[in-house]
């Protein structure tokens, strides 16, 4: 198991070490070329390479970082070395600011004697620096096989999004069916509650003459007894109700609508469409003041 580990330890040290030696010779070929275009620029820039060179040079610096050219190069900002470098990168840059497309002695202003001493110090250093063509080419290489593994490694991370977008999606649906489910199920225990609630609730007996209408009449009755949720109605001998009308009672000087829930010769059982208070129940209870010819507008001897 350790002789596996130590392997794979090894294995993987190993290839970050060719990549890293590719990546320097990338770079160090990349200033090598920069460094020839800018050699030539300095002698005469008046020539057909010109608008070619200053494109190459453009690609080239902005594919060369800093920590890149360090790197390559073995060495660091505070060495001579790296400090001729980093200027040589700086200059480069100064170049294509200056630079103009349509006039190739524009950059003759920039190559100034710093700029020349700049370009053959790094020269000098270029010398044993320089890879094979042979190095080039399988550095290359190498690094076009870790891109390739890199776009595979970020395929792999797409996928893999991909199914956990897909698995959220899912989960979501799985929740919002629960949660419609429970809605649902909770609604009919409500209504079961409620009605049994209804069915339960304390009736009250009374005697309380109104007047009922159903359709387009109008017809004097008498509620037997109640409560909050509904009410026993002594309908019209002459005008019987059907189960499930809709009728409309008055009650202490409102009309409150309700649905016939059973049915019979002389009587018919009304839910109210909206539970009235417990302080109307009441007043039904009392009935009418002692002495009184009326209730509710209607002569008290109107339903029997």
């Amino acid at each position: 198991m350790r002789l596996a580990a130590f392997a794979l330890v090894m294995t993987l040290s190993t290839g970050a070490q060719a990549q890293s030696g590719s990546q320097a010779c990338v770079v160090i070929n990349g200033i090598d070329l920069l460094h020839g275009i800018q050699t030539r620029l300095a002698r005469n820039p008046d020539t057909l390479l010109f608008t070619d060179d200053v494109r190459v040079i453009r690609a080239q610096i902005s594919a060369i970082s800093d920590r890149a050219a360090l790197d390559a190069v073995q060495s660091n900002a505070l060495t001579i070395k790296g400090n001729t470098f980093l200027r040589f990168l700086q200059n480069t840059r100064n170049l294509l600011l200056k630079v103009s497309m349509d006039d190739p002695n524009s950059v003759t202003p920039h190559f100034t004697a710093g700029v020349r001493r700049n370009l053959s110090n790094v020269e000098t250093y270029l010398v044993e620096l320089r890879c094979s063509a042979d190095e080039i080419a399988a550095a290359e290489e190498t690094l076009a096989e870790v891109d390739s593994r890199d776009d595979d490694s970020d395929d792999a991370v797409r996928i893999v999004r991909e199914a956990a977008e897909e698995l959220l999606n899912l989960t979501n649906l799985f929740v919002f069916a629960g949660a419609a489910l429970i809605a649902i199920v909770g609604m009919r225990l409500w209504q079961k509650f409620s009605a049994r609630q209804r069915r339960r609730a304390k009736r009250y007996v009374t005697s309380f003459t109104t007047d009922y209408r159903l359709t387009n009449r109008s017809m004097a009755g008498r509620l037997v007894d109640i409560n909050c949720f509904g009410t026993k109605l002594r309908h019209a001998e002459d005008a019987p109700i059907a189960k499930g009308a809709r009728v409309a009672i008055c009650i202490c000087d409102e009309w409150v609508n309700g649905t016939v829930v059973w049915t019979n010769t002389h009587y018919a059982g009304v839910q109210f469409s909206r539970s009235i208070t417990l302080k109307a129940v009441q007043q039904v209870r009392k009935g009418p003041a002692p002495g009184a010819q009326k209730q509710n507008g209607v002569q008290l001897d109107a339903a029997s």
